[in-house]
């Protein structure tokens, strides 16, 4: 087993979800616990005219958009994976230590 040394606290990715490409809650959770099997520990997505704003119904018009309640639902998931992500990955380390008798 080889552990890796990590020089960054934040390993992320950003997800474009402008130009008519808006994932699905479901699919942006998908690919949320994908990437923090693969040690990433931060998604961004990038948003132009994709949310809800208030008294705007024109906004991001037929480009589809994420309701609060939707980002609200995302950054939820996304912060109880990484944050599971990081004990199991802390678990995991001590685990190899214990058997493979390194301090």
């Amino acid at each position: 087993m080889k552990n890796e040394i990590k020089n960054f606290s934040s390993f992320g990715v950003m997800v474009d979800c402008s130009r008519n490409a808006v994932m699905t809650v479901a699919e942006l959770k998908k690919f949320i616990t994908l990437i923090s099997r693969m040690g990433y520990n931060q998604v961004q997505l990038y948003m132009e005219d994709t949310y809800e704003v208030n008294d705007e119904p024109y906004f991001g018009y037929l480009r589809g958009k994420y309701t609060k309640e939707e980002l609200k639902e995302l950054d939820d998931f996304a912060d109880s994976i990484f944050h599971d992500e990081k004990r199991a990955n802390f678990e995991a380390n001590l685990v190899g230590v214990e058997y493979f008798g390194e301090v």
